[in-house]
């Protein structure tokens, strides 16, 4: 178990950081070094820019969204299979040779 909430936990920080730092940072870094240094941006890339930062964005939470669905979902087929396999008291079906076709 500690494994599995391990590999959700570096799912989680791997597709955060992904994001960030192809996606997010070099964009909003670029924008701040043309506003320090004075240097014009134009429009075009200033929409490019910012689009940039908000598909990393989008990125970030469709990771998250992802890795958490996949945990959930593993951990339902994991409490259903647990279920199924618990002993139910009922030993009606204790005999298993006469079920057999």
């Amino acid at each position: 178990m500690l494994v599995h909430n391990l590999g959700i936990l570096f799912s989680i920080v791997g597709s955060v950081a992904g994001g960030l730092l192809c996606f997010t940072l070099p964009p909003l870094l670029w924008l701040r070094l043309c506003e320090l240094e004075g240097r014009p941006v134009s429009l075009l890339s200033r929409v490019w820019l910012w689009a940039q930062v908000a598909f990393g964005l989008a990125l970030i939470t469709a990771g998250i969204i992802v890795v958490v669905q996949s945990a959930h979902s593993t951990y339902v087929h994991n409490q259903a299979a647990a279920a199924a396999a618990a002993p139910t008291g009922d030993d009606s079906q204790a005999d298993s040779s006469s079920n057999f076709y």
